[in-house]
């Protein structure tokens, strides 16, 4: 039989409410950090599908296919980068860090197609909050994805070497898909840390209760 000594009771209540109060705060608190840390990361992928964009361009005009798989090769061989590809107005993949997709063509209803082709006539811009996509791979991992318009400038529809004209605003798109392990691990480490230091606290307080409660109240009576 549990003992029902006001001591007792008072450690038993009141470690019941600082669990459920820490519980909905460890909750605010990991959702408050996860969504800073997506926040960040995506604020991160889309600024480097902006450089890599302005970095490409000059290789691109001069018809340098070399030199921009390079580029796009030795940004991709961090560790986040899962991969990077460019796609052509007709979603044709015509490059990538992922070779064997080279030369397939993505369907317009595929994932991180479809916010740009939900009509008949696809969206020019997309606003900056909403570049970045996330989504999970067959094998179960998480992704964010971030795509960047690469637009057909003066400089691009005037060179030698193109034949877009200046009527095609777009000439294709760059995909940016980045990992989001590293930052799932993070997460799991935070969850587990605050629930530790959460438990300690529950326990020192209500041992802390009942003593004084021994003390104060139930020595006296």
């Amino acid at each position: 039989m549990l003992p029902k000594t006001l001591k007792f009771k008072v450690g038993l209540y009141l470690a019941t409410a600082l669990a459920v109060a820490m519980l909905l705060f460890i909750l605010l608190i990991v959702r408050h950090q996860r969504d800073l840390l997506l926040q960040e990361a995506a604020s991160h992928v889309t600024q480097l599908s902006e450089v890599i964009t302005r970095s490409t361009r000059f290789a691109m005009l001069q018809n340098q296919a070399y030199y921009v798989h390079r580029i796009i090769e030795d940004v991709g061989s961090h560790k986040s980068i899962d991969r990077i590809r460019i796609f052509s107005k007709e979603g044709l993949i015509i490059d990538s860090t992922y070779a064997p997709e080279i030369g397939l063509k993505v369907d317009q209803k595929a994932e991180g197609c479809i916010r740009c082709h939900q009509s008949e006539k696809p969206l020019q811009q997309i606003p900056g909050s909403e570049k970045a996509r996330i989504f999970s791979a067959p094998d179960g991992r998480r992704l964010l994805g971030s795509m960047e318009v690469i637009r057909n400038e003066p400089s691009c529809y005037t060179a030698a070497c193109h034949q877009h004209t200046k009527a095609q605003s777009v000439l294709g798109v760059l995909d940016i898909v980045y990992s989001l392990d590293e930052i799932d691990r993070t997460m799991q480490k935070n969850v587990i840390t605050i629930a530790g230091f959460s438990l300690g606290f529950i326990i020192i307080v209500s041992l802390s209760v009942s003593f004084f409660v021994r003390r104060l109240v139930y020595v006296p009576l």
